[in-house]
């Protein structure tokens, strides 16, 4: 993705503006990554040029659902226009996004801005190109390690990963090594218990946050497995009710073991007078 400086002469002075240069190759790749972030599933996404005033992002294999449009303009804060252009209107899926909600994503996957946009068969040109601020690092404080978000992998390599290899408690425990190696954990916690719906989860810090990852089966060999389709991503709310339910769990189950201890220890009084 080159950097260009462009010129271009007005009246009295010269200007000069940078020009990010994308292959279509290079603008299908952001688009798969930020499109695959915000649907929370796996996706393989292909941007080009429609003709010489018009390019457009299209899976490669399948289609968008009205749902996954709807949440995809949301999530880019698209226009009334763009949404038009966007959601096909008498039918339940859509073949492609269109160029605006497309110019969105791809300035939400760079996190910068342009002002014009150039294009041909080969190439897209970002003309007027400027990186936007940084936001304030995110930090997570986990038994001690202290835990920068941005050094996380996403929910989509998560996902991704589990995918591709089964999404077994095994292959958890493969896609956290390097976890383990850089904070000597592995980033990665059993909530045994059902919340009303799954037989537990396990609770996973990601670069978007803190995830949910349930499983109601098990194997002998490989453990738990995963329903990757309920992966979930708490809230602050979500978060303080699964840790109430625990601790309402371990105070009953902690109170009745004492009294279970109490009666072994008396009982094995008993029998040693």
């Amino acid at each position: 993705m080159p950097l260009i400086g462009r010129k271009g002469m007005n009246m009295e002075h010269k200007n000069t503006v940078m020009t990010l240069k994308l292959s279509w190759q290079e603008a299908s790749s952001l688009q798969t990554g930020i499109i695959g972030k915000i649907l929370e599933r796996p996706i393989s996404c292909e941007a080009s040029q429609d003709d010489i005033n018009y390019w457009d992002t299209a899976p490669i294999d399948g289609w968008f659902t009205l749902q996954e449009i709807h949440l995809l303009l949301d999530k880019a804060g698209a226009t009334p226009e763009e949404r038009e252009e966007s959601i096909p209107p008498d039918a339940a899926r859509a073949r492609s996004l269109g160029m605006g909600l497309s110019n969105r994503l791809l300035r939400m996957a760079l996190h910068a801005d342009w002002d014009k946009e150039y294009h041909d068969e080969t190439a897209l040109w970002l003309i007027d190109y400027r990186k936007q601020p940084d936001r304030q690092e995110e930090r997570l404080r986990l038994l001690g390690a202290e835990v920068s978000l941005s050094e996380l992998k996403s929910r989509y390599e998560l996902l991704g990963y589990l995918f591709e290899n089964r999404p077994t408690y095994t292959s958890l425990m493969e896609f956290c090594e390097p976890y383990q190696e850089k904070y000597r954990n592995d980033l990665c916690w059993q909530y045994p218990i059902s919340d009303g719906i799954h037989a537990g989860t396990y609770l996973i810090p990601v670069r978007e946050g803190i995830v949910s990852l349930p499983y109601d089966e098990m194997e002998q060999e490989d453990g738990e497995i995963f329903r990757l389709e309920a992966l979930k991503t708490f809230d602050a709310d979500s978060m303080a009710v699964l840790k109430e339910d625990w601790e309402s769990f371990s105070s009953g189950l902690m109170e009745a073991m004492d009294g279970m201890l109490e009666f072994l220890r008396q009982r094995e009084r008993k029998a040693a007078k």
